[in-house]
């Protein structure tokens, strides 16, 4: 809607939309950040520009579907683990993306209950990183003692470190659900699929 209202009032449109989202997703600002897509651009033959473009740009949309499809009951957490994942995919991260993904878990303190050790390690740990890369971009560009590479290792360090957390938040978030459907079932007297002691036990206690 927004989109549509802005189309009405610009005129060159397509110009501005090329200019801003096109100039984005289309990776021509390879500036070092925290993600990892300007090293790899970085990196390219111009040949295979486009192809890895289209992929980049797509393989965010992929977990559009099945996400929606299993948590679509928790509209927070479907939230969060989106933004979390479009963090991740983004062509220009910042460190205010992470924090704000960070804190939209806190809205979920139950799933949070669920997650484990690996998450509270990764959010510990995702500050060295974090802290390391501001230094290693004034040694490579304000100094020219340094090179892409310490940069790169500690962008990677960065996103593995994030990604574990989103991961570990998404698959919280299903084993509560799993656990909330058990429940239900074992309310309602269903026995849960496959489970045969459940049935057993009712039988006994009929007799």
């Amino acid at each position: 809607l927004l989109q549509f209202f802005s189309a009405t009032l610009v005129e060159d449109y397509v110009t501005v939309c090329s200019k801003t989202y096109g100039y984005v997703h289309g990776f021509f600002d390879l500036s070092p950040n925290m993600g990892l897509n300007w090293y790899f651009f970085m990196q390219m033959f111009d040949r295979f520009r486009r192809y890895f473009v289209a992929l980049f740009t797509m393989l965010q949309f992929i977990f559009i579907a099945p996400l929606t499809i299993r948590l679509h009951e928790y509209p927070i957490i479907l939230v969060s683990a989106f933004f979390l994942l479009g963090v991740l995919f983004k062509p220009v991260q910042t460190l205010h993306d992470a924090s704000i993904g960070l804190a939209m878990i806190l809205m979920a303190p139950r799933t949070i209950a669920r997650m484990g050790n690996a998450s509270l390690v990764s959010l510990f740990a995702i500050v060295v990183p974090a802290t390391l890369n501001v230094m290693f971009y004034w040694l490579w560009l304000e100094t020219g003692t340094g090179n892409a590479n310490y940069m790169f290792f500690q962008c990677l360090a960065y996103n593995v470190f994030l990604a574990i957390i989103t991961l570990d938040f998404i698959s919280a978030s299903m084993k509560r659900d799993k656990a909330l459907r058990l429940t239900e079932k074992l309310e309602s007297g269903k026995p849960p699929s496959g489970d045969t002691s459940y049935a057993e036990s009712t039988k006994v206690k009929s007799e």
